[in-house]
């Protein structure tokens, strides 16, 4: 459901023909349906290589997909062994620098609605944001942290949370466009205007942020470039064109729009 996933899917696409492979694409709702599938495409003898699109903390499937000997590279920085062919963005740094950003619009209590807590991305990005907050001497408060899936109802759900605080943020930083969505529906509920009761920047700049009400200030994260990269990893991997691990780094852009403002105090 998430935008992200098709928009990495045609970077792995487009580097996978040009090098004349084929994708088989499995999915799972659960751990288990995704290790059956796992099984079942590779004990078929049906690929070389295999991408994982996340990274979690303590993963079976990766713990898995390690003890097969089988090439493979990563969308996500693994959580505690380097020595895997990885493609990420800098979460910390990309998150450090969004909230720098409310910062200098004059915002001091500043939300934050984060992804699952499992996934390796949203830890990243609330070191980066609590990175910001402490080098500028602001209090982290609790009662403005939340997390919860990378969909709509997510982000609705936390900014209900948020808002119901007795003192809520003037901006909030939201990880993933979706549930930014929904973040601003909840908003608008509780009768605050974006932005000028509250502002919202968020992550990956899917092509409906632009066109949103009002159009969303995100950091575009490159997702077509995640793909592509983790696919001409794991198919130099087969190829034995490279003999160590690699990490490539994809950077990210902050774009600004009219869903964050400068904040006036009342």
């Amino acid at each position: 459901m998430n935008p992200f996933f098709p928009e990495a899917l045609r970077g792995i696409a487009k580097c996978a023909h040009d090098e004349e492979y084929c994708l088989l694409l499995t999915t799972g709702n659960t751990e288990k349906e995704q290790m059956e599938s796992l099984n079942s495409i590779v004990f078929g003898g049906r690929v070389d290589g295999l991408i994982l699109m996340y990274s979690r903390v303590n993963d079976a499937i990766l713990n898995k997909v390690m003890e097969l000997n089988l090439p493979f590279s990563m969308i996500g920085r693994p959580y505690n062994d380097e020595n895997i062919n990885f493609v990420d963005n800098d979460n910390v740094k990309s998150a450090y620098e969004a909230t720098n950003f409310l910062i200098k619009k004059g915002h001091r209590r500043i939300g934050l609605i984060n992804g699952s807590l499992n996934l390796v991305v949203s830890l990243d990005r609330f070191e980066g944001y609590k990175k910001a907050l402490i080098e500028n001497k602001i209090e982290l408060d609790e009662g403005l942290l939340t997390s919860s899936d990378f969909v709509q109802q997510g982000g609705y759900d936390c900014m209900k949370i948020i808002l119901s605080s007795p003192k809520p943020p003037t901006a909030v930083l939201v990880t993933d466009d979706l549930m930014a969505f929904g973040a601003i529906r909840a908003a608008r509920e509780l009768g605050f205007k974006v932005p000028q009761d509250i502002s919202i920047l968020s992550f990956n700049n899917i092509p409906l942020a632009e066109h949103a009400t009002p159009p969303l200030s995100s950091v575009d994260i490159n997702a077509y470039k995640l793909g592509f990269e983790a696919a001409r990893l794991v198919i130099d991997e087969i190829m034995g064109r490279n003999e160590e691990k690699q990490k490539i780094i994809v950077e990210t852009k902050l774009i600004s729009r009219k869903s964050v403002t400068n904040y006036k105090a009342k």
